[in-house]
């Protein structure tokens, strides 16, 4: 229907308390939870840093971990979840 680039895509991406929490625990970022946009950038640098992080993240964590990653990658659509 309407093709939009991809860097130009924003997306509104909800964190739980739960998400916040790991992330933070990760030492990847400190949000605060409820709904966050963010652009293209801000995403990738996010996802790209998740997945540098996620070997110290404690085991009983990384199902939270993952999905939350994918919240992130999955909000862009299937042409960011390739490139990252």
């Amino acid at each position: 229907m309407f093709e939009q680039e991809l860097e130009d895509m924003t997306a509104t991406v909800f964190f739980e308390h739960k998400d916040v929490s790991v992330l933070d625990q990760a030492g990847v970022a400190v949000f605060q939870y409820g709904s966050r946009k963010l652009d293209y950038a801000e995403a990738a640098a996010l996802v790209e840093k998740m997945k540098h992080c996620m070997p110290g993240v404690p085991k009983r964590l990384l199902p939270r971990y993952r999905a939350c990653m994918n919240s992130i990658r999955f909000a862009f659509g299937p042409e960011f979840c390739d490139r990252h």
